[in-house]
Parts: C-alpha cells; structure tokens; sequence
C-alpha cells in the first residue's frame, strides 16, 4: 500500500487527525501563491509552517503502519539530561560572566535545545519519561529568560517602564490604586498589585518582585499546554508541543517583556 493511498484510507475511516493534517496541507499549497501578491509576514510565513507542519505530522501517522522510527541507544538516552542540566548551568556561568547573552550563549543554547528536542523524538518508549523532560524544560525556559532579565540594566522593553516606573512606583508609594485612577489598568490592577504586594511581602524592589512572581510563572506557565494536550495525544506529543511552545520566539519575547500581556 502506497503512503498516499493509506493516507486516504485512513482519512475514509474517519481519523479527523489525518483529515485535519490533509486539509492543513491543502491550504498550505492555496496560500502559496498569495505570496507574489501580498508582502505581509504572516502571508510568508504562514503557509511554509502549516504546510511543513502537516507533512511532518502525516509522516509520522504513515509510519505507524511501517515499521518503528529509529531510536536514541539507551547510553545516549540517559547521558542526554544531565547534559541539558549541565549545558543550562553553562549559560548561567556565561550570561554572569560577559554581563550578556553572547554569540557564545546562543550557540549552547541552540545545542541544549537540539538535545532537548532529541530526547522526546528518538529516545525508546521504555526510557520515556514525560517528568524529567518537563523539568528540562522548565530549567532551561528559566535560565534563557533570567539570563536577559538579569543581565539587562532596568527593563527589557518599552511598556514595562510605564507599568513599572509610573504605576506600580506609584501604587508601591501610595499604598493605594489612586495613581493609577485614570488609567484602564485601575479596573483590573492585577499585574500591578501582584508586584506590589510581593515586593511588599518578600521586602524586595519592585524589580526583583516582578521576575520573582511574573518572571517565574511564565516559563512555569507552560505545564499547562502540557496538561491541556494529554486529552489529545500521547504524552509523548504533549511534550513536545510544550517543548515547542516554551522555546518559542514569541513566548520567550514576552517572558522577558514583563507586562500585563505576559499574564495572558
């Protein structure tokens, strides 16, 4: 049986998985050509990443019917997590020793990631396991985004000065959401109040309390994709799109970018 003919069968069945990644694809090739027409990133980009996206994914729904895909050996796969631990503690000696996040930095990160990423594809079913993968990822995440916010004098962004310096200053000084009384923010001040009452509570700045309680969560935050996915494939994918997610570019953006957007 060809792969396209047990595409099409499986699709017959009714495995809506199949039907959707056929249809991604579909739209992927439609979209295509709107781009000698239209000069809009997401016109550029969407249809390459959807497209890619379901080729890979109906690759992966072929080979359930055609054999196993390869595996890491079982050395490589316990050798791999204290490698990412170990590479994480790299980047934190780095990003505190060059004051920044270096061409250095960015390159062992992109190996701590790739290593992330190979464990949940290629290590065996039998040596899985879906809790030391997330760890890896929360301590990576963590690292990556305290070693910008650390290393960066104030703030990283432009809001953030407004809601930090103006508002949260403000409301810190005056016990009160007076300050803030004429702006949006007063009706819901949970970003606001949350740093506030942490830097209050823990006697910091209003710096550290807002990497303390908005900095953390972010990077933490991502159990919940994990959470939400186990209700729609294996935990093994459900890794992975929590992998996929965390490493993100626009997630990790608004993990250093600290304002109420961050929050959700």
């Amino acid at each position: 049986m060809s792969s396209r003919t047990g595409l099409l069968g499986m699709a017959r069945q009714g495995r809506l998985d199949i039907i959707a990644g056929l249809l991604g694809l579909i739209a992927a090739i439609a979209l295509l050509p709107l781009q000698f027409l239209l000069d809009q990133v997401y016109i550029r980009t969407l249809p390459i990443v959807l497209g890619c996206a379901s080729l890979l994914y109906l690759h992966a729904a072929r080979d359930e019917r055609h054999g196993e895909v390869a595996t890491l050996s079982i050395g490589t796969a316990r050798i791999l997590p204290p490698l990412v631990i170990l590479g994480s503690a790299a980047l934190v000696v780095i990003a505190a020793a060059s004051e920044g996040r270096t061409l250095l930095f960015y390159d062992i990160a992109a190996a701590v990631g790739t290593a992330l990423l190979a464990q949940i594809l290629f290590v065996d079913n039998d040596y899985f396991s879906p809790g030391l993968m997330l760890f890896q990822i929360i301590v990576f995440g963590l690292v990556v985004r305290f070693a910008a916010l650390y290393t960066t004098p104030g703030f990283i962004g432009i809001d953030v000065w407004t809601h930090m310096v103006d508002w949260t200053g403000k409301i810190y000084e005056a016990r009160s959401l007076q300050p803030i009384s004429d702006e949006k923010y007063y009706a819901s001040p949970l970003y606001h109040l949350l740093v506030v009452g942490s830097s209050l509570l823990l006697d910091v700045s209003i710096r550290t309390a807002l990497f303390i309680v908005v900095g953390v969560a972010m990077p933490i935050s991502v159990l919940l994709i994990y959470a939400t996915a186990t209700f729609f494939v294996e935990p093994r994918w459900a890794v992975f799109a929590t992998a996929a997610y965390a490493i993100s570019a626009s997630v990790i953006e608004w993990g250093i970018h600290l304002i109420p957007t961050s929050l959700g």
